[in-house]
Parts: structure tokens; C-alpha cells; sequence
């Protein structure tokens, strides 16, 4: 199944996420803070086509020494976004 996901983080602290996975779409936006090595993600707005688990209203991702972010759903599930 196809997976579609983007992060946007403006220098102004605001954020747009976005999910396409199979028949669920999602997407949240708001604030963002980096404190060492964690962005949050504190969302204000979170539409999602079908019911969803991992729906957040706020979400810590991991700042990975070569760049980008780790997201970990699970043990054994992680996504990383990058430039």
C-alpha cells in the first residue's frame, strides 16, 4: 500500500502535517518547539477521514544527528522525515 506523508516547520513555529496511507488521510497543523533533541508538535486542528489510533494532539519526534526527525510509532515502527 502506498504511503504519502509531508511535515512542513516554518521558522514562525507554526506546522502542516499530512498522511495519505490506503484509505486514511489526515492531516493537523499548529505550533511546533524544539527543545534539544525533540521537536513537539502541539496541534490545534486534526481532520482525519476515518477513525485513527494514532491521531495526536501532541506528538514528540526524535532530532536525528545527520538531520531530520524520527517518529516512532511502535517497537518495531518508525518514519523519518527529511529535506
Amino acid at each position: 500500500m502506498k504511503v504519502g506523508s509531508e511535515l512542513r516547520l516554518p521558522p514562525n513555529g507554526s506546522f502542516y502535517y499530512m498522511l495519505a496511507h490506503g484509505a486514511l488521510d489526515e492531516v493537523a497543523s499548529s505550533r511546533w518547539s524544539r527543545e534539544g533533541g525533540s521537536v513537539t508538535l502541539v496541534a490545534s486542528k486534526f481532520e482525519t477521514s476515518m477513525e485513527d489510533p494514532l491521531k495526536f494532539d501532541r506528538l514528540e519526534l526524535k532530532v536525528l544527528p545527520a538531520g531530520g526527525l524520527d517518529r516512532r510509532f511502535d517497537a518495531e515502527h518508525a518514519g523519518k522525515y527529511s529535506r
